[in-house]
């Protein structure tokens, strides 16, 4: 029987450690390219550039919430109304993005997180609704693809 806060019996024999479920016999090679280069397929710089081009057309124009160019230091972005990583097909769509400052782009604007089951008054897809219905009925469109 062990006693709580004694120490445990140390004539015990002692299991080792089993710290890995796969031993290497060797060390793993280092690669001498940078690690961005070595995470990137072929092809996926360029569908970087063409995604932070897009992007860059959404920086800076007015928040379609407030109007505002900045909020403090930081510029307008453009927001994913559909997202980017639930519906990759349309990540570089027009239709797809809103141009939005930092105050409404993470607490307002990320709540409905690419659904339409949260379209109730206060949230950004309500607002989508009553401010922008080509947009809001394009996106509605859209969402069953997944």
């Amino acid at each position: 029987m062990t006693i709580i806060g004694c120490k445990k019996n140390s004539n015990a024999p002692k299991k080792p450690l089993k710290r890995y479920w796969m031993k290497r016999k060797a060390p793993m090679k280092r690669s001498k390219q940078p690690l961005a280069s070595r995470s990137a397929s072929p092809g996926s710089n360029e569908a970087a550039e063409a995604k932070e081009a897009f992007a860059a057309l959404y920086r800076g124009l007015p928040c379609a919430v407030c109007g505002r160019k900045k909020w403090g230091k930081i510029p307008t972005v453009g927001h994913h109304i559909l997202k980017a990583e639930i519906f990759p097909q349309f990540r570089l769509e027009p239709k797809n993005m809103i141009p939005l400052c930092a105050e409404h782009h993470t607490p307002f604007a990320h709540d409905h997180a690419g659904t339409f089951e949260k379209n109730e008054p206060g949230t950004f897809l309500h607002w989508l609704h009553d401010n922008e219905p080509v947009q809001w009925a394009w996106a509605k469109k859209n969402n069953h693809h997944r």
